[in-house]
C-alpha cells in the first residue's frame, strides 16, 4: 500500500544519488482492485494479473541507459516489502542486467524460488526483521496470511548462496 513518494521521502536515496552522482529511479507499481500499488510477484490474490513488471523495469533501465551514461556493470535493484519481493524476482529473471540486489523486508514466493534460475551469481544483501508480522522471517509456507506460500528468510539466503556456490551468512539482530 506504499507509494513511490513515501519511499523517496524516507529512504533519502534521491538525495544520496545527487550527492554521490548516481541515478536513482523509483518505479511505481500497478494499481490493484483495492486501489493499492503493487508489483506482480506472484501473490495469491494477484493470480489473475497479467502485468509484466519485470518487462516494465527492464524497459525503464533501457530508457535510462539511452538517456544517460550508465555503467552496465553498476545497475542494482532494491525495494521494501513488495518492492523487495520485486528485487528478488528481477535477480531471478534478469541477472544479466542487475549486478546485485538489496531487498528490505522482502521475500520470494515458493513458485518464484522453484523457478529461479539466474543466468549469473547474484550478490544479495537482504534485510529482514524477526519481529516483522507482515513478511515473516520464518516464512509462511501454509499461507496463513493470504499472500501465498513463501519460505523463511534463511532458506532464501541459502538459495542465493547455492546459486553463487558460496557459504551463506546471516546475522540475527
Amino acid at each position: 500500500t506504499g507509494s513511490a513518494e513515501r519511499i523517496i521521502s524516507y529512504s533519502a536515496l534521491n538525495a544520496l544519488a545527487y550527492e554521490y552522482g548516481f541515478i536513482f529511479a523509483d518505479a511505481l507499481g500497478t494499481e490493484d482492485q483495492q486501489g493499492n500499488a503493487f508489483f506482480n510477484v506472484g501473490y495469491g490474490f494477484h493470480t489473475d494479473s497479467a502485468v509484466d513488471d519485470v518487462g516494465y523495469i527492464l524497459t525503464l533501465v533501457e530508457h535510462l541507459a539511452a538517456k544517460h551514461s550508465i555503467d552496465p556493470l553498476r545497475v542494482y535493484a532494491t525495494g521494501m516489502s513488495n518492492g523487495g519481493d520485486m528485487s528478488y524476482l528481477l535477480a531471478c529473471k534478469a541477472a544479466d542486467v542487475f549486478r546485485a540486489i538489496a531487498p528490505v523486508a522482502g521475500t520470494m514466493m515458493v513458485a518464484t524460488m522453484d523457478d529461479c534460475t539466474p543466468s549469473a551469481p547474484m550478490p544479495v544483501f537482504a534485510i529482514n526483521g524477526t519481529a516483522d508480522n507482515i513478511t515473516r522471517y520464518a516464512g509462511d509456507y501454509d499461507e496463513e496470511d493470504g499472500w501465498g506460500a513463501y519460505d523463511s528468510a534463511d532458506q532464501q539466503i541459502h538459495l542465493w548462496a547455492g546459486h553463487a556456490q558460496a557459504t551463506p551468512e546471516t546475522r540475527p539482530n
